[in-house]
C-alpha cells in the first residue's frame, strides 16, 4: 500500500501527476511500468484542503465538458437528497454513490462517505472511493468536480479529506499537453525514461520549430494544444452542480 500526503487538491495534482518524473527513485518498487504507462497498486491519499484553482480552459475543456461531466457523475434525486441528509444532525456518517452505468464505462469515482465525531459538529471528514483513475488526464477534471460539491454541500468543516484507490495510472505523455499552460519543461527534474521520453516528445512535437506530425492523432493533439491556447478563461468559481440542477439546465 501507498500512502500519499498532499496541502490541498491543488498540490495533489500538481505533484501526483509528475510523480513517475520527479520521484521515480523513491516509489520504484511501486510503479508498474507498461510502455510509457505507470500503475500503482492500493493508493490511498490525504489531504486537509479542497482549495483547487484548476482552470478547465488550459485542460481543453468547455462549458459543454462540464455539463457532460455533471450529467456522467451525478444523480439529481440523490444530489438534492444529499444536501437534506448533510443538514441533518441525528447522525455520524452520512453516503453518496455516483451513477453507475449498465452499459459503457462507469464513472471513476464510486461513493463518498462523509464522517464526524459529534452531531453538534460539521462534517469534519471525507473519504473518497475510486475504481481506477488515470491521474495525468481525468484526476484533474474530478478534483474540480470535488471541490464544487464540496463548495456547494451544506454543513461542511472538512479538514480530513481521503482518496481510496484500488489502482492509479500515468499515461505520462499526456504531460506534454500542459507544457507552457500548467506545467514548464524545467518541473520535470528526475533523469529518466518518463522524464526523458516527456521531453523528447515536446521538443519533437510541441517545441520551438516543430511541424504538423504526419501521423492522425499525434497532429490532433498538436491541433487542441493550439486550441486550448485560444479557449476563455473558465474560473473554478465560474462552475455551479446544484444551481445548474435547480434550473434543469442538465
Amino acid at each position: 500500500m501507498v500512502y500519499l500526503k498532499y496541502a490541498d487538491f491543488d498540490d495533489l495534482y500538481h505533484s501526483l501527476s509528475r510523480l513517475p518524473l520527479n520521484e521515480y527513485s523513491k516509489y520504484e518498487s511501486e510503479l508498474i511500468k507498461s510502455g510509457s504507462t505507470y500503475y500503482m497498486n492500493d493508493v490511498i491519499i490525504e489531504t486537509p484542503s479542497f482549495d483547487c484553482s484548476i482552470d478547465m480552459s488550459i485542460l481543453n475543456y468547455t462549458m459543454a465538458k462540464w455539463n457532460t461531466l455533471i450529467n456522467k457523475y451525478v444523480d439529481v434525486y440523490r444530489y438534492s437528497r444529499l444536501r437534506e441528509k448533510l443538514s441533518d444532525n441525528n447522525t455520524k456518517t452520512c453516503t453518496f454513490n455516483f451513477k453507475i452505468h449498465d452499459e459503457g464505462k462507469d464513472a471513476c469515482i464510486i461513493a463518498l462517505v462523509f464522517s464526524r465525531d459529534s452531531t453538534k459538529v460539521p462534517w469534519e471528514k471525507v473519504d473518497i472511493f475510486y475504481r481506477i483513475t488515470d491521474c495525468v488526464k481525468k484526476f484533474r477534471v474530478d478534483l474540480i468536480l470535488l471541490n464544487r460539491m464540496f463548495t456547494e454541500l451544506p454543513n461542511l468543516g472538512l479538514s480530513k479529506i481521503v482518496f481510496h484507490f484500488p489502482k492509479l495510472f500515468f499515461r505520462v505523455e499526456f504531460l506534454t499537453e500542459l507544457i507552457g499552460g500548467y506545467f514548464t519543461l524545467d518541473e520535470f527534474t528526475e533523469d529518466n525514461f518518463a522524464t526523458n521520453h516527456v521531453k523528447e516528445l515536446w521538443n519533437k512535437y510541441y517545441g520551438d520549430g516543430a511541424r504538423l506530425s504526419n501521423y492522425h492523432t499525434v497532429a490532433r493533439k498538436q491541433k487542441l494544444k493550439k486550441r486550448a491556447e485560444k479557449l476563455p478563461s473558465i474560473p473554478i468559481e465560474s462552475l455551479k452542480i446544484f444551481e445548474g440542477i435547480e434550473n434543469n439546465l442538465f
